[in-house]
């Protein structure tokens, strides 16, 4: 929940509206701070201390600033974001910081003992920044840096404070006001290309007649081809009245066409209404600028109809909250007096401030059912908890998220923002819903079972506020029941089908819909509500019989479901007596391969004389796909045994694991105790990419330069990528992207290329196309800057690296010629006519090959029938004694590629030098690591990650070829220890290996970290 804090003689509730601009924060010092120039220098603190006196002066709850420990929170953020530092503890008392540089490994060792203020804090972090900018690549982006250090300082204080870097603080102002300029079209990335998902009616986008599916090819004069989504968006948004071209191509067009469109204000409809029988149905999706005004005015066209409303269905499932102004504006809508909410900030007095409803704003007389979920949080949470806390609205669905704290705004000058929590809210009757939620008065519990596939009888542990790191508690709590619980047998949606819904604004009749429909219906038709209200006591009296119907309903629908699939729902007869014990065992849980399925089957047996009914388990897991399986055996007699399959899809880029997995087990009268089952998954071989490239300017379909292999401007060239699978496992999906770093001095036409699976050892092609321009009135460039990435679809493997190409002066295009040529001896093959040249590949003694003419004293070679172009020098061949000799492919014969870029490898071993497997198995509680990496060429650096916290930085060659080994004393949790191990070349261009350590000392749930969905 956000909120703006208004001048101190206003105490009306818009004093509680999100800042959208930059607020004083009311201190000399402060402001002080806030007029001072963004230094040079990363040890200026410029954003960091600007967050120190806003988290001092106005944090909710100042026991929680532990300096220290936000100190050491600020540099393990660095340390994350930045691969050459390592921070360790040494102890209590100090810090322990290195850098690695082209120099070497530098340390120092920083106090903090003396750390007990965030005066000091800001001191030290600046001596430790000062240490550290000096040592920095050029690579490092220092506001990046400063930006980790805030967030991890501002994690040690709660979840929802945060630093929103520029791009996300422009996000989040458009989403809570409700409207930005633009065009007015929902976009998103489709098969690599820009794609228009639909035109918003009435917006300029839609006046000139773009259409659901156009791809956007190019905008201004940049092209999209690889465009981040987040970029395209920068630049299509801008001020209301100003223009913009952007270039569309649609199916059936030859060409793209040029659309000249002016932006304009685009509003963001956060509600929808429906008019469903004679209700109105309410969606509010998120509480932006206006959502008030527009749930009035929906609730009024809904009332056009023949017959007067009867009622109102409110549903706030996933909405996440917003403003806390609309909030209050909403749930006056329907109360007209007492307090709507109250707002507690920080420890003061006078901190406690009450909304109360404006009788004058009132509006809705009708009864009102609110439908909520686990996603509903923050605002949705004020309006449930009002409506319901004050007696207006009956509320169903499932308990809400619990967010019940308020985060303010500010505005800092390089357009970050910082999002501080200064403030928590109660609902009416003081009550805190913070790490609790709003209770529903009918819960409910979807039950899918059509088939043992698709089969979820047993509630989901989500994620809530409780779950969240470091989440604010309160002691005005209150841990309340529902009235009411339904089980309901759910519709079985797939995942595209719900992603359609999601995307669309179409009203869909759900099960909850109907079930409010159905209560609001039991209400006298012609009631006039103004004089004779039915608020939540009366609804509540009305569900107890609607509820009773349909849980009888209900439970025959999943009894027959279930029994479709051979388990017997029934319930335990009214007064039987106790089932015996009931042993449950593992039948089978082999070893399952990555993409292929795992099959647990566990036996569960009634030892007991009387029979126990609804017998089933749940499991908890470190892993999300094995979390919340369920096992049913229903009905069990006495002596009777059953068994359950549980069959699960292992993705195929799954790394090897050991793992287990916990069973809760229960019948319907009592908890039976847990089972662990051991879970092994084998790894698939992975593949790994080499690549070689050369530009091929020559005069053909999609080029046209002068055929020297070198950029020159105005030069349309296709970059040819030759790409090699050099891992044990087949790359069935490899993809090779090409992504402008520059400006417009290169409009890529082609900039994605979907290889054929390679096996190991296979070769493909991929050819990209771009142009090379300069603007008029700009100094001619000088160098294109690339980014060239080549992926496994299926896998996740990749490669990337930053491309930087020279722009060399124009000079004349290659004398053409058709020869067949014959080298003299074994000679290299370069990727350009110049002898800095690259080594693209190697020809054998008496290799014919054609030749296609000649520049700067070198011959061009055609080596792949025409689309595959290098050059030698022509002292090297002379006239072939025969015709060009090739393979089925149009290789030469006798020529051989150069996979010049091939990332380090990584090889981990045990102490003796012996290769390990992908899974390690010990009771030990450290493990010393080895990892032998090896290169051609200089390997800078390497590192350690354990799950998420990098444990070992070390500094390796600087110059090829490289064979180093690198240690480290890994400590180990119980369970699955992920480690990965990082080694580069440069900042990008890297390798990557993961190996999996399961430690059987201690139990793996005892810190209850399972997976929540």
């Amino acid at each position: 929940m956000n909120a703006h804090r208004p001048p101190l003689q206003s105490l009306l509730p818009r004093a509680l509206i999100v800042a959208m601009l930059a607020v004083g924060v009311g201190s000399v010092a402060r402001d002080a701070i806030a007029q001072r120039p963004r230094g040079e220098q990363l040890s200026d603190l410029a954003v960091f201390n600007r967050v120190v006196v806003l988290v001092k002066e106005q944090y909710v709850e100042p026991a929680r600033i532990e300096p220290r420990e936000m100190l050491r929170a600020a540099l393990k953020a660095v340390e994350k974001s930045v691969p050459e530092v390592l921070v360790e503890d040494v102890g209590d008392d100090a810090v322990k910081v290195f850098i690695g540089s082209a120099a070497g490994t530098e340390v120092r060792t920083f106090p903090t003992r003396d750390v007990t203020s965030l005066w000091e804090m800001s001191f030290r972090l600046a001596s430790i920044f000062r240490f550290l900018e000096t040592r920095f690549g050029a690579d490092v982006d220092r506001r990046e840096v400063e930006y980790a250090a805030v967030n991890g300082m501002l994690g040690k204080l709660d979840p929802h404070s945060t630093l929103l870097e520029p791009r996300f603080s422009q996000e989040m102002k458009m989403s809570t006001k409700g409207e930005f300029g633009g065009l007015g079209i929902v976009i998103s990335i489709r098969d690599g290309g820009l794609t228009v998902i639909s035109p918003i009616e009435g917006t300029p986008a839609d006046a000139v007649g773009i259409k659901a599916q156009d791809k956007i090819v190019k905008i201004g004069e940049e092209s999209t081809v690889n465009m981040g989504l987040d970029e395209a968006v920068e630049r299509l948004r801008g001020k209301p009245g100003t223009p913009v071209t952007i270039w569309v191509m649609r199916k059936g067009w030859e060409e793209s066409r040029r659309f000249d469109i002016v932006r304009a204000v685009i509003k963001v409809d956060a509600v929808s209404t429906e008019r469903t029988g004679d209700f109105a149905y309410v969606k509010i999706k998120q509480f932006a600028g206006h959502v008030a005004e527009d749930v009035a005015a929906g609730i009024d066209k809904a009332a056009r109809g023949k017959a007067p409303l009867r009622g109102v269905i409110l549903d706030l499932r996933n909405n996440p909250g917003g403003l806390l102004e609309q909030a209050i504006e909403v749930s006056n809508l329907f109360l007209k007096d007492g307090v709507l909410v109250v707002t507690q900030e920080g420890q003061g007095v006078g901190s406690r401030r009450e909304v109360k409803a404006n009788p004058a704003n009132q509006r809705v007389d009708l009864p009102v059912v609110v439908l909520v979920n686990g996603g509903s949080a923050s605002a949705s949470e004020i309006v449930a908890g009002a409506l319901k806390n004050r007696g207006r609205g009956f509320i169903v669905g499932d308990q809400t998220f619990g967010k019940g704290s308020v985060q303010q705004l500010y505005d800092f000058p390089d357009t970050s923002a910082l999002k501080l929590t200064i403030g928590q809210y109660l609902t009416p009757g003081d009550e805190s819903i913070q790490s609790v939620g709003i209770t529903p008065d009918l819960q409910l519990q979807p039950v899918l079972a059509a088939d043992r596939e698709n089969l979820n009888l047993l509630p989901d542990e989500n994620t809530r506020e409780e779950d969240l790191d470091r989440h604010l508690n309160d002691a005005r709590t209150k841990t309340n029941k529902p009235a009411f619980e339904l089980a309901y047998l759910a519709e079985t949606v797939d995942t595209d089908e719900a992603e359609r819904r999601a995307a669309n604004a179409k009203f869909v009749d759900d099960f909850e819909i109907r079930l409010a429909r159905r209560l609001l219906e039991q209400a006298p038709a012609g009631t006039d509500f103004r004089r004779t209200p039915l608020g939540r006591d009366g609804l509540r009296a009305i569900a107890a019989t609607v509820v009773a119907q349909m849980r009888d309903e209900e439970e025959q629908r999943i009894a027959l479901a279930l029994g479709k699939i051979g388990v017997d729902w029934a319930r335990a007869p009214s007064g039987s007596p106790s089932a015996g014990p009931i042993v449950v065992s593992v039948v089978d849980n082999k070893p399952a391969l990555a993409g292929g399925t795992l099959s647990l089957t566990l036996e569960a047996k009634n030892n007991g004389s009387t029979p126990a009914f609804r017998v089933r388990g749940n499991t908890e897991s470190t892993l999300g796909y094995l979390a919340d399986r369920e096992f049913l055996y229903g009905r069990l007699g006495p002596g009777e045994a059953k068994r359950f399959t549980v069959d699960v899809k292992i993705p195929r880029d799954l790394q090897g694991r050991r793992d287990v997995i916990r069973v809760a087990l229960a019948d319907d009268a009592r908890s039976l105790g847990t089972v662990d089952v051991p879970v092994t998954i084998i790894g698939l071989d992975r593949p790994r990419f080499a690549y070689s490239l050369v530009v091929d300017d020559g005069n053909g379909k999609d080029t046209s330069g002068n055929g020297d292999g070198l950029l020159q401007v105005g030069e349309r060239v296709a970059l040819v990528v030759g790409v090699k699978n050099t891992g044990k496992g087949a790359a069935a999906e490899p993809t090779a992207l090409l992504k402008n770093l520059g400006g417009a001095e290169v409009f890529i036409d082609v900039g994605r290329q979907r290889l054929d699976a390679l096996a190991p050892g296979a070769t493909g092609l991929a050819r990209f196309s771009f142009k090379v321009t300069a603007s008029p009135d700009q100094p001619a460039p000088g160098k294109v800057q690339l980014r060239l990435q080549v992926f496994d679809g299926v896998m996740g493997d990749y490669l990337a690296e930053k491309l930087t190409l020279p722009i060399k002066a124009p000079s004349p295009s290659t004398a053409r010629s058709r020869a067949v040529v014959e080298a003299s001896a074994a000679i290299p093959v370069l990727a350009a006519a110049e002898p800095q040249a690259r080594v693209l590949g190697r020809l054998d003694a008496g290799a014919r090959v054609e030749s296609v003419g000649e520049a700067n004293g070198f011959v061009r070679l055609d080596l792949g029938g025409g689309n595959l172009y290098g050059y030698v020098a022509g002292s090297a061949v002379g006239p072939a004694r025969g015709k060009a000799s090739t393979t089925a492919q149009g290789i030469p014969q006798g020529f051989s590629m150069v996979y010049g870029r091939d990332p380090p490898t990584i090889r981990f071993v045990d102490a003796a030098g012996a290769a390990l497997g992908e899974v390690v198995t010990t009771d030990a509680a450290t493990l010393e690591l080895v990892a032998q990496i090896a290169d051609d060429g200089a390997v800078a650096d390497a590192y350690v990650f354990v799950g998420d916290q990098k444990v070992h930085y070390q500094r390796l060659a600087s110059a090829g070829p490289t064979a180093a080994t690198l240690r480290h004393s890994l400590a180990l949790k119980p369970g699955v220890n992920v480690v990965t191990v990082v080694a580069r070349e440069d900042d990008e261009f890297a390798q990557r290996e993961v190996l999996t350590v399961y430690s059987t000392r201690g139990d793996p749930f005892a810190d209850k970290k399972v997976v929540r969905h």
